[in-house]
C-alpha cells in the first residue's frame, strides 16, 4: 500500500474487443487465457456492460468524464473534449495520484484534449511524450514497420501493444513508489486493419496457405463496406480478429507480470474493458452503428478487497460507471462537485431496473465523400442524422432525428430484427421521456467554447496521423 493508503489503479482499454470473442465470456476459442485465469482466481466479470457510442472519441470522453456524449460534446463535429467536466486523471491527480496515459490511437491524444489531467501522456509519434527514450523506442518501431512493409510480417498500421508496453514498463520503473499511481493503457491491436504476426496468427489460422492468405487480408486497403466478402474471407477475418484479441491478452498479462516483479501487483486495482465492440464480418465496421455487437463491451475488475474474486455480475452497467467507481475506491466523495456524474459506483450491486444510454451524432465523414454510393446502402444507417439509444436489460429503444423510432426485445431478439414499437407504444413513450430527460443538459454548437481555429487545428492533427 502506498503512503496515502490508496491503491494503484490501471485501466486496460482494448479497442474494438467484443465480449463474445473472449474465452472468459464463453467463446469457443481460448483467446484470453491470461484474463481467464485472472477472472477465475481474482476478478469479477460483468456480463451486461454497455458503452456510450460506436467509436473511439465519444466513448473515451464518456469514460474519462462520467457523462453521456450529449453532455461532453466530443463528436465528429467537435473533435475534442472541452473543459466543462473534470476528467478522472484531473480528479485523481488532485488527491495525490501520479497519472500517466499511454495511447496508440490519434483520437486519444493531445489533439482531442483527452490527455487532460495526466502528468505524463504518451501517444503515437509524439517526440515530447517519448522524451529521452525517443530514439530507442522509435528505432524499434520503425524497424517493425519496415519489416511489415517488405515481408508482411509484424505491424504496419498502428502502434502495437508491444511498443506501448515498452513505455509503460519504463514509466513504472521510474515512478515514485511512495505515491499511488493511476494508469490508462490503450491497446489498438484488435482494431482493423489486422496486421499480420506469424506467432499469434498461427494459433488460430493453422496452415501455411491460410497464413499466406491472412497476410493479404490483414494488409488490405479496403474502403469501408465496399469489399464483397466470400465465406473464406469471413472465416479468415474472424481468425485474424481472434488472434489480435489473443495478442492484447498477452500484452495485458505482460504488464501484470511486471507489476508482480516490482512488488506492486497486490496493491493495484485493474479494470479491463473495451471502448466499443465490432461488426467483424457482415459490415466490417463499428463507427456508424448502435447495435448490440457494437454496444456490448467486456468489463473485468480485479480488486479483491472490494470485488469478490471469481464471480460474475449480471446487472446492467455502463462505461460512465467507471469514473464513480474509481473515485469510490480512492475514497473521493462524489457529492457536491461531482453531482453531474451520470454513472454509479460498481462497488455495490443494484437490483433495481436500470437504463443506460448510447448515442451517435451526425457522421460527417470523408469516407462517404469519397464513396457516395455507400449513402444508398440500406444496411448502413443514414449518416446525416442523430441517433440515440435507451437500453434496459430487456428492451432497447432507438430514436432518430429523422423521426423514426424502434423498440427491440434484446433478450428474445438479439439480432434486433423485430421492431415492437407499434405493438408497445406505451413503452416507447416512457423510454423516450426518460431518454430526453436524462440528456436535457446536452449542448449545441453555441454552447461549445471552441473557436473555428481550434477545431481546424484538431482536424489537421488527426489528418497528419491518418485518422481523417
Amino acid at each position: 500500500m502506498s503512503g496515502t493508503g490508496r491503491p494503484n489503479m490501471i485501466i486496460f482499454l482494448m479497442d474494438c474487443v467484443r465480449p463474445d470473442h473472449m474465452s472468459c465470456y464463453g467463446y469457443r476459442r481460448e483467446t484470453t487465457p491470461n484474463l481467464d485465469r485472472m477472472v477465475k482466481e481474482e476478478g469479477t466479470l460483468f456480463r451486461q456492460a454497455i458503452t456510450t457510442s460506436g467509436w473511439t472519441l465519444p466513448t473515451h470522453a464518456s469514460l474519462f468524464t462520467g457523462v453521456y456524449p450529449s453532455l461532453h460534446g466530443a463528436s465528429k463535429e467537435y473533435l475534442s473534449l472541452d473543459k466543462t467536466y473534470p476528467t478522472m486523471a484531473e480528479i485523481l491527480g488532485e488527491v495525490g495520484y501520479q497519472t500517466a496515459g499511454f495511447s496508440s490511437v490519434g483520437y486519444v491524444s493531445r489533439a482531442t484534449g483527452l490527455d487532460r489531467g495526466f502528468d505524463a501522456f504518451f501517444e503515437s509519434f509524439d517526440k515530447e511524450g517519448m522524451g529521452a527514450n525517443l530514439n530507442r523506442y522509435m528505432l524499434k518501431y520503425l524497424a517493425l514497420r519496415l519489416l511489415a512493409k517488405h515481408t508482411g510480417l509484424g505491424w504496419k498500421d498502428a502502434i502495437p501493444g508491444k511498443i506501448v508496453n515498452w513505455k509503460v514498463k519504463d514509466w513504472l520503473r521510474r515512478c515514485d513508489r511512495s505515491r499511488p499511481f493511476f494508469l490508462f493503457i490503450h491497446y489498438i491491436d484488435a482494431h482493423k486493419p489486422y496486421s499480420f504476426n506469424r506467432f499469434y496468427n498461427r494459433k488460430f489460422i493453422g496452415c501455411d496457405g491460410k497464413l499466406k492468405l491472412s497476410k493479404e487480408i490483414s494488409h488490405y486497403n479496403w474502403p469501408h463496406f465496399t469489399l464483397q466478402l466470400d465465406s473464406l474471407d469471413k472465416e479468415l477475418i474472424t481468425d485474424l480478429y481472434d488472434s489480435k484479441i489473443y495478442t492484447v491478452d498477452y500484452c495485458i498479462s505482460e504488464i501484470m507480470d511486471y507489476l508482480k516483479r516490482l512488488g506492486s501487483y497486490d496493491n493495484t486495482a485493474f479494470f479491463v474493458m473495451a471502448d466499443h465492440g465490432e461488426i467483424v464480418t457482415d459490415r466490417y465496421d463499428h463507427h456508424f452503428f448502435l447495435n448490440e455487437d457494437v454496444l456490448r463491451i467486456p468489463l473485468l475488475v480485479r480488486w479483491p478487497a472490494l470485488f469478490e474474486p471469481g464471480t460474475e455480475r449480471d446487472e446492467l452497467v455502463s462505461i460512465v460507471d467507471i469514473l464513480p467507481t474509481l473515485l469510490d475506491i480512492a475514497g473521493v466523495a462524489t457529492q457536491g462537485r461531482f453531482d453531474h456524474l451520470q454513472g454509479r459506483t460498481l462497488l455495490s450491486s443494484c437490483d433495481e431496473e436500470r437504463f443506460v444510454i448510447a448515442e451517435r451524432g451526425k457522421m460527417l465523414d470523408p469516407w462517404f465523400e469519397k464513396f457516395p454510393e455507400l449513402k444508398e446502402r440500406d444496411d448502413i444507417p443514414p449518416l446525416d442524422c442523430v441517433m440515440k439509444v435507451l437500453r434496459t436489460k430487456r428492451y432497447k429503444y432507438v430514436w432518430s432525428s429523422t423521426g423514426e423510432e424502434a423498440l427491440y426485445d434484446v433478450i428474445a431478439d438479439s439480432a434486433e430484427s423485430e421492431d415492437l414499437a407499434a405493438a408497445l407504444p406505451e413503452v416507447v413513450e416512457e423510454y423516450k421521456g426518460l431518454l430526453f430527460e436524462t440528456l436535457k443538459g446536452g449542448r449545441n454548437r453555441s454552447d461549445r467554447q471552441k473557436s473555428t481555429e481550434v477545431e481546424e487545428t484538431v482536424r489537421k492533427s488527426l489528418e497528419s496521423l491518418g485518422y481523417l
